[in-house]
């Protein structure tokens, strides 16, 4: 049996549609909303469907202090903080311009002896032509 691949031009239009859209229902939120209520509504309808999925497939959540603490730490700095920093800099940008500027970072691991950089997709214009020219 053979499987269909999907050309890489209907994946990256999904990609390109589910990733701007979080940018286009932040800026049409942003006329009747703060920053920080728009992040707040974003953490808490994704920790709703997190719950929900942990419900259906009987996952268990932890049950030790320590690890809420690290998860409140880790989910602020990863979540919480950067959506309001979003929604707050889409008051400045247009959302188009936002959705390229937040994926032009750098993925980082900090560890002792320093740091891992992960990122490994193309930022110059020549590194993106030579990407679609082998896809």
């Amino acid at each position: 049996m053979t499987t269909q691949r999907v050309p890489w031009q209907a994946k990256f239009l999904a990609l390109a549609v589910i990733w701007g859209s979080s940018f286009l229902f932040m800026m049409v939120g942003l006329r009747a909303l703060e920053p920080v209520q728009i992040s707040t509504l974003r953490v808490l309808s994704g920790g709703s469907v997190l719950l929900a999925l942990a419900a259906a497939t009987g996952t268990r959540l932890p049950r030790e202090r320590s690890t809420w603490g690290h998860l409140m730490v880790s989910g602020f700095l990863l979540s919480t903080l950067p959506f309001t920093l979003f929604a707050y800099g889409e008051t400045r940008v247009s959302s188009a311009l936002a959705g390229i500027g937040i994926r032009i970072e750098d993925d980082v691991r900090v560890t002792e002896t320093g740091c891992d950089v992960f990122t490994t997709a193309p930022k110059t214009v020549a590194e993106i032509e030579e990407v679609m020219r082998h896809d």
